[in-house]
């Protein structure tokens, strides 16, 4: 016997997405949307600098110049040959070379943002990408014509396949995190420190230790095995950087990190990003 009661429940559609909901969403594409509009905005406002002009070079002389430098120069032949593919589609220009990068970097930022939705609450998640969408070194690297966007890209899917590892440890994704590992070594050596870091932690963490260790195993020799004749030349040059420059100190890189460019962010203001983005993270 039908109850009326139970068949007007079951006439009343209940609404997909809750308008708590719809606000979230506006808010995390509003933020994604001001993040692209900095990272494309005037792309050619400025000429090309230095590190920028080796780039071009590199891309105009070609493959066989972007692989021999390789061998002596620590810039990875797979960040130049993204450029040089770029260029060919769009030109060889300041806008053609740093298109590239803005790409990378608005890429890596939606890649972030689905990071963080996976790995924390919403709010976090929303404030995390807006940290990230409006950081003033972000967008200087996602304008300019150097690996430093591509980096930051590959973190991002390091980031997305490091917490699938981490919710399900099958051979699907312990692939996924290998492939994106790879990469992420050959376009620049700085990403070997987040991979050893991802990988000690996913063996504290795993309950099949055998398949972790075997896992962790495999990656690190095929990365090693792979960047193996890059190590010299790049060894070679950062001793000659570290020579000439003198050492980072670890106050004032955060600080340069949080509010850009130290000879364009002042002190206060370098000191006042500082405190917010340590106030954001305990948040």
């Amino acid at each position: 016997m039908f109850s009326l009661r139970r068949l007007r429940h079951r006439a009343v559609p209940r609404p997909l997405v809750h308008a708590r909901d719809w606000l979230w969403y506006t808010a995390l594409g509003g933020v994604l949307l001001i993040g692209a509009g900095l990272r494309f905005y005037r792309l050619d406002a400025q000429p090309l600098w230095l590190d920028e002009l080796y780039t071009a070079e590199l891309v105009r002389r070609g493959l066989s110049t972007i692989w021999t430098e390789s061998l002596v120069e620590h810039t990875r032949p797979l960040a130049s040959l993204i450029f040089w593919s770029v260029a060919h589609l769009v030109g060889l220009s300041a806008t053609g070379l740093r298109l590239a990068s803005a790409m990378a970097a608005t890429l890596a930022l939606v890649l972030y943002a689905i990071y963080c939705v996976r790995a924390t609450t919403r709010g976090t998640a929303l404030l995390a990408t807006a940290i990230m969408a409006m950081l003033p070194l972000m967008v200087y690297y996602a304008q300019e014509a150097r690996p430093y966007a591509l980096q930051v890209l590959c973190l991002s899917a390091l980031l997305i396949c490091y917490q699938g590892v981490r919710e399900r440890g099958d051979a699907v994704r312990w692939s996924g995190y290998a492939c994106v590992a790879l990469l992420a070594a050959h376009i620049q050596f700085a990403n070997l420190i987040p991979i050893a870091a991802h990988l000690t932690a996913l063996l504290c963490q795993a309950r099949e230790r055998r398949r972790a260790v075997a896992w962790t195993v495999a990656i690190a020799t095929l990365i090693t095995i792979s960047i193996v004749p890059f190590l010299a030349g790049a060894q070679t040059l950062l001793q000659k950087w570290n020579a000439a420059n003198p050492p980072l100190q670890l106050l004032g890189a955060l600080q340069t990190m949080a509010a850009g460019d130290t000879r364009i962010a002042t002190p206060m203001a370098r000191i006042t990003a500082l405190v917010a983005l340590g106030t954001s993270a305990l948040a």
